[in-house]
């Protein structure tokens, strides 16, 4: 199979991207961020404490549309590369991720009434979409800023934005829907409602940005490539294994995935049935968390001009376990002020995480671009997007086996039942033992990741 390429010398924004550009690129990240965690987070809950199933059957189900995401996002990724059309490569299916996701995601919280495989195969068929609807949005989302966005720092400050936009998606996910559940009662109506209105979010959040996207230079092959500059999949593979910077980053940012991924779908389980402070707590954590996290992003910026982004993104994975390891003194009957204290520090790091992540990881793609001489954001952003899937797969389904083995029980219509003393115990660890020793290594990693701006402005010899 080939992977196309445009050459290298197809446009790029190379002066101060205005501001119209930036909030209306980033806004999609609102959409995405929606999509992602409100499933990952709410999903489990959806399953085992409204609908009776196990944890473990709600990671299984979680884990299939993942793995499903391995083939769509490389399929997405070549296809973005090659199309040709109007709109440049990317547009067309920014517009088509974000149909797709609104009906898959309203569905996934509105299932009929179905029992046993039935309700199983349902869930499993909205959750594919919702995937494939994710993909198509996010693969070429994340391919735009290498290819359409020029300098070192300059994508640091657009990308600034977007991880803005996240933390407000964030604050969606976790605390606007935790406000509607609540209202509701944590009831099948009050997960409905829910969805509809964060379906009708993420539409117009992702349309903002495919029509904000125009304002960006559209990357379009003029002329079928020369035949040294079509290669195929298996040598495009190898020279992404080859680039070392890209490879230590995606190790580190898989780390990050799983942790993030599995605290996700724990941390409201703990809230609920550990520390008792029900979807006021979540409510509590959450606001603080993300309000933080978006009015700190500026800091970030400033510190990654001062030190550089990789010991900026080590910083801030430390905080961000630091502040996870603190659930481990948490109990019922804590202060409140301690909520929004481990949100607002917790908030703090994950700017800096997001922030980092977007922003090195154009600066990889460059420099492959500057070894090869050939275009293929879309397929680095479909990797990247295997890999988060995968990470994403994993966590929810590795802590769902988990909770069951440890003698975790569902409970049906919100009521939520006693949980035994080895379940209290596993989301002990899920909220603040085991994403810590990933994230951990992901530290680890990044001490040997040597990308920086003297290095990539000289050269792939620098």
């Amino acid at each position: 199979m080939d992977a196309a390429a445009a050459t290298i010398a197809s446009p790029a924004l190379g002066a101060r991207a205005s501001l119209r550009t930036c909030l209306t690129f980033g806004l999609g990240t609102t959409g995405t961020a929606i999509l992602l965690n409100t499933v990952v987070v709410y999903f489990p809950a959806l399953m085992t404490t409204v609908l009776g199933q196990s944890a473990a059957s709600a990671g299984l189900l979680v884990m299939i549309s993942k793995l499903y995401d391995v083939v769509a996002d490389v399929v997405i990724g070549i296809a973005s590369d090659r199309t040709r059309s109007a709109w440049g490569r990317r547009r067309p299916y920014l517009l088509a991720g974000a149909l797709v996701s609104t009906a898959a995601f309203i569905a996934i919280f509105a299932p009929p009434d179905l029992h046993g495989p039935w309700l199983f195969t349902y869930m499993a068929a909205v959750l594919i979409a919702y995937s494939t609807g994710y993909s198509l949005f996010n693969v070429p989302y994340t391919a735009m800023p290498a290819e359409s966005i020029a300098g070192y720092h300059e994508r640091t400050r657009v990308l600034s934005w977007r991880a803005f936009f996240a933390s407000i998606g964030q604050l969606v996910a976790f605390t606007g829907a935790a406000y509607v559940l609540k209202m509701g009662g944590g009831g099948a109506a009050s997960f409905a409602l829910m969805g509809a209105l964060g379906g009708l979010l993420i539409g117009a959040t992702m349309g903002m940005t495919f029509w904000g996207s125009f304002a960006l230079p559209a990357v379009v092959p003029d002329a079928p490539a020369p035949p040294r500059a079509r290669m195929k999949f298996a040598e495009a593979a190898t020279t992404m294994l080859a680039n070392r910077p890209f490879m230590i980053l995606m190790a580190s940012k898989t780390l990050q995935f799983i942790a993030l991924s599995g605290l996700s779908s724990t941390s409201l389980l703990f809230r609920l049935e550990v520390l008792k402070i029900g979807y006021q707590g979540q409510i509590v954590v959450t606001l603080a968390q993300n309000v933080t996290s978006a009015v700190v992003m500026i800091l970030w910026v400033k510190l990654s001009r001062a030190i550089g982004k990789r010991w900026s993104y080590i910083i801030a994975l430390a905080a961000y376990g630091a502040a996870n390891a603190s659930w481990l003194w948490a109990a019922p009957g804590d202060a409140q002020w301690t909520l929004w204290v481990r949100g607002a520090v917790t908030g703090a790091a994950a700017a800096g995480a997001i922030l980092m992540s977007f922003a090195m990881y154009p600066d990889v793609i460059e420099w492959d671009r500057r070894r090869t001489g050939l275009r293929r954001e879309g397929i680095y952003a479909s990797a990247y997007a295997v890999l988060e899937k995968a990470g994403f797969a994993a966590g929810p389904a590795l802590f769902g086996i988990y909770l069951t083995a440890s003698g975790y029980v569902p409970s049906v219509r919100g009521h939520l039942a006693v949980q035994p003393p080895g379940a209290i115990t596993a989301l002990y660890a899920g909220a603040g033992i085991i994403p810590v020793a990933l994230l951990a290594g992901a530290v680890v990693l990044l001490l040997f990741y040597n990308l920086d701006e003297r290095r990539l402005s000289g050269g792939p010899d620098a």
